[in-house]
């Protein structure tokens, strides 16, 4: 932005209605303040559009910034009145809003004036005197006084009204959920929704290259979204390399070279929209009144829980329940030299160098996922795979992702090996060394090595065995049975016990578990027919049995597969992108005894989660190969190849599709 920013204008430059106050911010763009400013701001426009509204003001630098502010004297005394801080303030950001017009301060200010607002209140305009189940709501669990909501107010009112909590006041809360992440915030809102008085514990321990993160667990910091984000920029890369041309669009720079790629760029991007969802978890908690702290817990006994935090000290409390919900870790890397390997807890935040040449040890989605967009960015990537790729999916499947990603992607994959050492040299590089299968020694220098050879259950310091809770021996999660462990109070959920790895199925499983200890609901979580995708290089969507668990579980001679290849039409232009159409396949997996009911949806092509998701319910529900071919289907898209499947894998037929 140019270093003119009128205050006058301001008033002008966005149309929103009379009930929506617009947050001003103004400073140097490379300014933490600043930044951190915007974050909270545009965390606070998400959650709240119809309330606020956010108009950032990058200056280039630190002197543009303040020669704003030395010419914009007057214009502070006109609009700002007898309120000479605006005129006194000389930091980076200034904040200031419209209607009405008011100088704010600077960051802190701006942070201390919506958490006034938000105090422990209802930001959602929801009456706060009593919910539809009787329970009495808007009170803080912290001061045990009512909120007015942010929107009408910045004050906190004296109330009679008390917390509705069970006779028994022997505990300091009736539900402690350890871990902050999808699973246990969901928990926790709906809990604190009946009325229960409810802590979160959630403290990131660094991982071993020093990397932490926010509120919102593994998901929203180092898994899901960042992921996508990364993977939507990889392809954005291929639109632009290989199919603008074809559909007419000259995208290249004027000198007429190739577009180019940021890495700092996308980090930053990413790091900014993860920091503003981390803000709003904390937003939410404080609205629905469950108490945040940022511990990490352990147990003493089943009812009482110590907190440790390396600069606050301890403390301890005790609850009625307990819910553990605190995900999992990737597995250390235990070849000499794997300290020097980051993992997915750090590839997300690499801000200090972008990857370069990078060596991804494991086959599973992580690894092949991490791959697959580092590769589409341009860096060079190699995958050492020690066994199967993608164990746990079905394997035709998953031998067609590394055959795309080999051939068409570019990456090459070393087979049937791992990491004998890993030493850093002097220039920095790394140098794996390793042996083949047949005994021969291979070393080569990498850049960036990242390990994603699976993920543990973080429990090692939870004290478990302290509050009896047993772990399953085999797989090293905790045993439980409708989420209830071997301790009758305490609860697990999400990646801690078996069960699929996916955070709509902690979430699910967390409010599922609340309405039933807080609501008198008997509704169990069911793991069954759950949808999932893999964003590899060709996206992967699955849901139900894979084609062999299908044979194993009925036999080879009563399983039929439908399946055919197709080519999306998008990506028909371009000769790169059409020759890659080729690799898309659908099947679906039937159980022959049962009017070829389907078991096992599996689609490999664009789009493959949205694609997935719509197939979840007609999976829960149940239906038959004849019911999916006779829906009509939408013309031209790519999920109506399953409407048109018609040849079995045991007739040996081809399965090449064609165009319309």
């Amino acid at each position: 932005m140019a270093s003119g920013v009128n205050l006058t204008d301001s008033l002008m430059i966005t149309s929103h209605s009379n009930n929506v106050s617009t947050f001003h911010i103004a400073g140097w763009k490379t300014c933490p303040s600043y930044v951190k400013a915007g974050e909270v701001a545009l965390a606070m426009q998400m959650l709240y559009p119809d309330r606020v509204a956010v108009e950032m003001h990058p200056f280039e630098d630190r002197d543009a910034f303040k020669q704003w502010l030395n010419t914009s004297q007057d214009d502070f005394l006109t609009h700002f009145g007898t309120n000479f801080a605006a005129m006194k303030h000389v930091t980076s950001p200034f904040v200031w809003s419209s209607n009405p017009m008011t100088f704010l301060g600077g960051s802190d200010d701006l942070l201390a004036f919506f958490r006034s607002g938000i105090a422990a209140g209802n930001p959602q305009g929801v009456p706060s005197s009593t919910d539809k189940t009787g329970k009495k709501r808007g009170i803080s669990t912290a001061s045990g006084r009512a909120t007015i909501p942010f929107a009408n107010a910045t004050t906190l009112v004296e109330s009679e009204m008390s917390l509705d909590v069970e006779e028994d006041m022997s505990y300091d809360y009736d539900l402690v959920v350890i871990g902050g992440g999808s699973g246990g915030l969901a928990c926790s809102k709906e809990a604190a929704s009946f009325g229960q008085k409810v802590c979160v514990l959630d403290y990131v321990k660094p991982s071993p290259q020093g990397t932490s993160w926010g509120l919102g667990g593994t998901c929203v910091n180092v898994g899901c979204i960042p992921k996508k984000l990364m993977h939507q920029s990889s392809l954005i890369g291929e639109i632009l390399h290989h199919d603008c041309a074809k559909f007419g669009w000259n995208v290249g720079c004027a000198d007429g070279s190739p577009p180019t790629f940021s890495w700092t760029q996308l980090v930053s991007s990413v790091g900014s929209y993860i920091k503003s969802i981390n803000f709003k978890y904390k937003v939410e908690l404080r609205s629905k009144y469950v108490k945040y702290e940022n511990f990490l817990g352990s147990f003493v006994d089943p009812h009482t829980l110590e907190l440790w935090h390396p600069k606050k000290g301890t403390k301890k409390i005790t609850t009625r329940h307990v819910v553990i919900a605190v995900g999992g870790r990737p597995r250390k890397l235990t070849c000499p030299g794997g300290e020097h390997a980051i993992s997915s807890d750090d590839i997300f935040w690499m801000k200090k160098k972008e990857p370069g040449k990078t060596l991804v040890v494991g086959a599973s989605y992580v690894a092949l996922e991490c791959a697959g967009f580092l590769k589409g960015m341009g860096y060079d990537v190699k995958v050492m795979v020690r066994s199967v790729l993608l164990r746990g999916f079905d394997q035709d499947i998953a031998n067609k992702i590394g055959e795309y990603m080999e051939v068409q992607s570019g990456i090459e994959f070393i087979r049937k090996t791992v990491p004998q050492f890993i030493t850093k040299l002097e220039n920095g590089q790394l140098l794996v060394k390793w042996l083949t299968e047949d005994g021969k020694s291979f070393e080569e220098a990498f850049d960036t090595v990242l390990n994603a050879t699976g993920r543990v259950p973080d429990v090692a310091k939870l004290g478990l065995d302290k509050a009896k809770v047993k772990l399953n021996e085999k797989s090293g999660r905790i045993w439980v049975q409708n989420e209830q462990t071997s301790t009758p109070n305490i609860y697990a959920i999400g990646d801690v016990i078996d069960a699929p790895e996916l955070t709509p199925v902690a979430i699910r499983a967390g409010r599922l578990l609340s309405r039933r200890l807080y609501n008198e609901s008997t509704v169990q979580m069911d793991y069954d027919k759950v949808c999932t995708a893999v964003f590899t290089p060709i996206e992967y969507g699955c849901c139900g049995l894979s084609e062999e668990d299908s044979k194993e579980m009925y036999g080879d001679d009563k399983v039929e597969v439908y399946h055919k290849n197709f080519i999306p039409l998008e990506w028909s232009l371009a000769e790169e992108t059409r020759t890659s159409a080729e690799s898309c396949y659908v099947k679906v997996v039937c159980d022959k005894t049962r009017d070829n009911f389907v078991l096992g949806f599996h689609y490999l092509g664009p789009n493959a989660g949205e694609v997935t998701q719509a197939m979840g319910l007609a999976m829960k529900l149940g239906f038959t190969y004849d019911q999916l071919v006779d829906t009509v289907g939408i013309h031209p898209t790519t999920a109506e190849a399953f409407t048109t499947l018609e040849i079995t894998k045991s007739s040996g037929d081809t399965t090449t599709g064609g165009g319309c």
